[in-house]
């Protein structure tokens, strides 16, 4: 099945992304309805063209560790 989700996945691995992570884990008072639920939201935002840029990458490595790692 391609759906929109597929198609917007296709461009933007065509524009360099290189991985893409999901977790869904239901929880106490969330059930896998609800998630999909949210997925399929999801999904009629990126169809309706409601997605922003995406955002810059950035280093999750805290300051302090890359002051020690560049003086050492």
């Amino acid at each position: 099945m391609n759906t929109a989700f597929d198609s917007w996945l296709a461009k933007e691995l065509g524009n360099g992304l290189v991985d893409i992570k999901f977790a869904v884990a239901p929880g106490k008072g969330i059930t896998t309805e609800a998630i999909q639920n949210e997925l399929l939201a999801a999904e009629a935002m990126l169809a309706a063209g409601y997605v922003k840029t995406a955002p810059t990458a950035t280093s999750v490595v805290p300051e302090t560790v890359r002051q020690f790692v560049d003086q050492h």
